[in-house]
């Protein structure tokens, strides 16, 4: 073992060696500074004059205990001045964005320009522009300014610059010069999907009090939906795919950590077992005896945006941590979305715009059930039997967006922003539909050349499809019904209407 440790331990070393070898080379010249060195660098707040006294000038100066701060994403010009003995000067600026000691990579080098000849009182400055790219790391980051006279200039005004790189061994006068920039990420801008469904956008939030940022897209329904369960690392890239199954959550709890997969459990009711009893906070998943909130009545809610805001009837939406018009879905919203996005099986509900994955649920126990086979999504929707809400549940036998359960059981959660009306908000102007509710038939009434109006229950199961105007719902029992209408033009909306 000793043996294997002394040789990882140097090869640790020579890498070591490796890297400040890469952080201190510098060029070489071959009749040093004077008479062509740099004399003043301008850069944001940096402005430095350095002294330009022949004979005692070094090749290399260090600054770098002066800086300036940038946001990723800043352009700001630099300014080098320097006198040029006999022969123009070429100058090259090189930042060490990836902050791994060497200038080489890809848009670390800028070419400055090109310095005429002048002696030190009479010097030339040359100006240039540096864009700090958006993906530099933040932190403190090297700058290199290398000056190097050019014999062929002199001559030839368009000949190739001198200077090789950042390190070059080959030049023939100048000096190089070192700074610090303090670079600070640029903040991400996020904004939501366009109005076509499939579009994506993004959100940030703080989420169990971590920021996060998050993938939108817009639904064939018209509105903005999470493209992630909540808790997800990523959008999934398989039904199956775990790094996409996110957290669960008890019916009517916020991300109190008891969300996590593996959170503990514990079998003690909080003291009143409901939101009010966990306000003083409770991370754990609430299992057997406890019966998280059983005596939950139709009238509980799951809407409050706050902690503070809970009450014993109403949680707190862990949706609302996005923003306004961010909220759970509710149940004829699921089943809206099942129908417009043609949801029929686990495949079809990955391949939709909501990316929806089979993550299982957590029972009473805390055990995991169905994981990679069924999926489960709370809605925020009561049900009428005591202690119980509703949720989308499907598998390859089954989808039902009014499926209920008891209220302690673990389930996904996505969220939708409620507030978008997206694709077709001009559409809702420009016809209605009525009566609405109906006993028989009801009739829309519009301008646009209708295609097709396809028919779902409530449980995104398609009734009918039909081509006409009036809409024939005389055969159908009484309840909600989600009309899905295609337009010629390419157009789409999603209607709900009741049969009486």
């Amino acid at each position: 073992m000793k043996k294997h440790y002394f040789k990882l331990s140097f090869f640790a070393l020579f890498l070591a060696n490796s890297q400040a070898n890469a952080q201190t080379c510098l060029p070489t010249f071959q009749y040093g500074a004077d008479s062509n060195m740099i004399t003043n660098v301008q850069f944001a707040t940096i402005n430095n004059t350095s002294p330009f006294t022949s004979g005692t000038t070094p090749v290399y100066e260090d600054f770098t205990a002066q800086s300036a701060s940038f946001n990723a994403g800043d352009s700001f010009p630099i300014s080098i001045k320097g006198p040029s003995s006999t022969f123009p000067s070429d100058v090259m600026v090189y930042i060490d964005f990836n902050q791994n000691g060497s200038f080489s990579d890809e848009g670390e080098s800028f070419y400055a320009g090109r310095i005429a000849p002048a002696n030190p009182a009479n010097a030339f400055t040359i100006t240039s522009t540096i864009s700090i790219p958006a993906t530099a790391l933040a932190g403190n980051t090297k700058l290199r300014i290398v000056k190097n006279t050019n014999v062929a200039a002199l001559s030839d005004p368009s000949a190739p610059n001198s200077i090789s790189g950042p390190c070059a061994s080959d030049l023939r006068a100048g000096q190089t010069e070192e700074y610090t920039l303090v670079i600070t990420a640029s903040p991400q801008v996020c904004n939501d999907p366009g109005n076509n469904p499939g579009d994506l956008g993004c959100v940030i939030f703080t989420y169990n009090g971590t920021t996060k940022t998050l993938v939108t897209v817009r639904g064939a329904d018209g509105k903005v939906w999470l493209q992630q369960n909540l808790g997800s690392n990523a959008v999934a890239t398989s039904a199956t795919d775990e790094n996409a199954y996110g957290d669960m959550f008890q019916w009517g709890r916020w991300d109190d950590g008891h969300q996590f997969r593996d959170s503990q459990t514990s079998s003690i009711a909080p003291q009143p077992n409901n939101p009010n009893g966990l306000t003083d906070g409770n991370s754990k998943f609430l299992t057997g005896s406890a019966e998280w909130w059983k005596t939950g009545t139709i009238t509980d809610k799951w809407e409050a945006s706050t902690v503070a805001e809970t009450s014993s009837q109403n949680g707190c939406d862990p949706c609302k941590a996005l923003g306004n018009g961010w909220s759970l879905p509710t149940q004829t919203e699921w089943a809206t979305a099942i129908s417009s996005e043609q949801i029929i099986s686990v495949q079809k509900a990955f391949d939709s715009n909501l990316k929806l994955t089979v993550g299982g649920s957590r029972t009473s126990s805390g055990t995991f059930n169905f994981v990679g086979v069924r999926g489960y999504y709370w809605s925020n929707t009561t049900t009428t039997t005591t202690g119980y809400a509703k949720h989308l549940y499907y598998s390859s036998a089954i989808i039902n967006a009014n499926s209920g359960s008891y209220r302690e059981l673990g389930m996904s959660v996505r969220c939708l922003k409620s507030a978008s009306l997206g694709i077709g908000d001009f559409i809702e102007k420009s016809f209605k539909i009525y009566p609405n509710p109906t006993a028989s038939f009801a009739t829309i009434e519009t301008n646009l050349e209708v295609k097709n109006i396809n028919v779902f229950n409530q449980l995104g199961q398609l009734i009918s499809t039909q081509k006409s105007t009036q809409v024939d719902l005389s055969n159908v029992a009484s309840g909600i019904y989600i009309l899905h209408l295609d337009f010629e033009n390419g157009q789409k909306s999603v209607q709900k209407i009741i049969k009486k």
